[in-house]
């Protein structure tokens, strides 16, 4: 039977509306931010609220533009590379940061987090089994 192992096992808390973790975003100049977000398995890309770039020091139109389109409509964002933080493991991603201010939920997506990491996950235990690729190809 085949097996997995995990460096880690971390507890999100219960949330009727999706999976809340805790990162960091670091930009070139090396402040980091902390950010609360939500994982979206159904989300291609990394977005995240624009008062994120502002604490990061990014002035989000010098990113690449990009148009989404959502079930319930569309928005204009901008990609920028960055150093994402969770738990004990850190990568370099490309993220994008709505232009919107009012853009209500920040998410980790497929590209750019899903696509660095090994997950495993138990909903109903709240429990979140995260390790590097790197040790997967070990």
């Amino acid at each position: 039977m085949p097996t997995l192992t995990f460096a880690e096992q971390i507890k999100y808390p219960h949330d009727d509306f999706g999976i809340t973790l805790e990162i960091v975003l670091i930009a070139e100049v090396n402040n980091p931010v902390s950010a609360t977000v939500k994982l979206d398995t159904g989300s291609t890309f990394c977005v995240f609220e624009k008062f994120y770039a502002d604490l990061l020091g990014l002035k989000i139109e010098n990113g690449e533009a990009k148009s989404f389109r959502t079930a319930t409509g569309s928005f204009k964002a901008f990609g920028h590379e960055i150093t994402l933080k969770f738990s004990e493991i850190e990568f370099s991603t490309t993220v994008y940061f709505a232009e919107n201010e009012n853009f209500p939920v920040s998410v980790l997506g497929r590209i750019g987090f899903l696509d660095r990491l090994q997950i495993g996950l138990i909903d109903y235990e709240q429990l979140l089994f995260i390790d590097s690729l790197e040790n997967y190809y070990q």
